[in-house]
């Protein structure tokens, strides 16, 4: 395995996909039930660290990232908070959490960090762990960085030498060919023939998101054309300008191109990074299980 300097969690992901909540809505919700699932959550950040330290053979740093509030003395602000500010809609798709949910979120931080005293739990109100998992990654420059999230859009962070991701379910860590499951960019282009950044990106901007409640770019684009704009073009506007010119795309989806530049524009905002407010520092929102700054 890679010798990675730090490892970055996606605390929601991990969460949802291990605190599996078996009880239907009109069921009383025990505090037996509660339990299994805080030793669920447990068990399931202990076979990812496992397998980093088995493969490593030390103990690697760990950020976790998160949308969850975990300050109090913070404003509790949604982390769809500036996403509405630009699209009202933003994930209004969305079925209502329970009212447990947000107190199992707080009982698996406070898990964390009597579980293990040199865990950083990073959390900024306002903003997604997206947004947090590329600040994260700027204080690390030129270290070797493995993301752990089954989120796509995390792709768009993979930097051949440098961000390696790893996108395996809790089964497969212990499975004989897990290493398998850490992908890098060059596994990315070989796959789906354009560079994660910022193909990611571009190729959701026409396709859009339907789980966050964002709308198609271009409606009904054939595939092969939209991995052609991921492969060639480095942004939005670069795609509206040069595309004009595009000896692949025929003239109806150039046509089409041109009438969507403002959903076009819209969707790439909400994909996209939003970077944090001036003057804010992500270490102010380091809720230290760890004894030393990041």
């Amino acid at each position: 395995m890679e010798k990675y300097d730090l490892i970055i969690m996606d605390f929601n992901n991990l969460f949802f996909r291990s605190f599996i909540i078996p009880w239907k809505d009109d069921e009383e919700y025990t505090a037996a039930q509660r339990q299994m699932n805080l030793k669920l959550f447990l068990d399931a950040f202990n076979k990812i660290d496992d397998f980093f330290k088995e493969g490593l053979g030390y103990e690697p740093k760990i950020v976790m990232v998160s949308d969850f509030p975990i300050d109090p003395n913070f404003e509790k602000l949604s982390s769809k908070y500036y996403r509405r500010l630009i699209y009202p809609e933003y994930k209004a798709n969305r079925k209502q959490k329970r009212p447990e949910i947000a107190e199992d979120m707080e009982n698996a931080i406070d898990l964390l960090k009597t579980h293990r005293d040199d865990l950083h739990l990073i959390s900024v109100p306002g903003y997604e762990a997206d947004d947090l998992v590329g600040e994260v990654l700027d204080l690390f420059k030129g270290k070797k960085v493995c993301l752990v999230s089954n989120d796509g859009d995390w792709c768009i962070n993979l930097k051949q030498g440098q961000v390696d991701i790893l996108q395996a379910s809790l089964k497969e860590l212990g499975a004989i060919d897990a290493e398998d499951k850490i992908l890098t960019e060059e596994k990315f282009i070989a796959e789906k023939g354009y560079k994660p950044n910022p193909g990611v990106l571009l190729y959701k901007c026409i396709r859009g998101d339907q789980g966050d409640n964002i709308p198609k770019g271009v409606l009904r684009m054939p595939e092969e054309l939209v991995n052609h704009i991921a492969k060639t073009y480095e942004s939005v506007d670069n795609l509206i300008e040069k595309s004009k010119d595009d000896e692949v795309i025929p003239q109806k989806w150039k046509d089409k191109i041109q009438e969507n530049v403002d959903q076009l524009h819209l969707n790439e905002k909400l994909i996209g990074r939003i970077r944090l407010k001036e003057g804010t520092n992500i270490l102010d929102y380091n809720y230290d299980c760890a004894k030393e700054g990041v």
